[in-house]
């Protein structure tokens, strides 16, 4: 499982109304999965990456089994998301398969992570900072 989440508020793309990790937990221990399935790559060595962290996060706490769509990793994307996963390092070059889209959210996350620790993913929960309330 890949899990690359950095800040605790998120932002709905259709409501634009902040959230934090901690409601969607509780909204999935109350409701179950809710809305669309996130999309899983598999692997070359057989592994399993997502797409969509914060919900796998949210509804392993929440005790709710997850809905995927598997995608192959050279399956190409479809043409509505062409233009969702920026190269980290050439500007206005896109993934155009899945197994690309991963690896480009990957080498955003810091040569750590992308190297030595986890090269095609993290298995690992992600530690999440909340501000301080004032």
């Amino acid at each position: 499982m890949l899990f690359m989440h950095r800040s605790p508020y998120l932002k709905s793309r259709i409501e634009k109304e902040p959230y934090t990790l901690n409601d969607i937990v509780h909204s999935m221990a109350n409701q179950g999965w809710q809305g669309k399935r996130i999309d899983v790559v598999k692997m070359p060595e057989g592994g399993y990456s997502s797409l969509d962290n914060t919900r796998v996060l949210a509804a392993r706490l929440a005790g709710v089994r997850a809905k995927a769509n598997i995608r192959k990793y050279n399956e190409r994307l479809p043409s509505n998301m062409l233009d969702r996963f920026p190269h980290p390092a050439i500007p206005g070059s896109f993934a155009q398969t899945w197994g690309e889209a991963l690896e480009y959210r990957i080498f955003r996350q810091g040569l750590d992570f992308q190297h030595e620790n986890f090269p095609v993913g993290s298995y690992v929960a992600p530690r999440i900072n909340y501000p301080k309330i004032k």
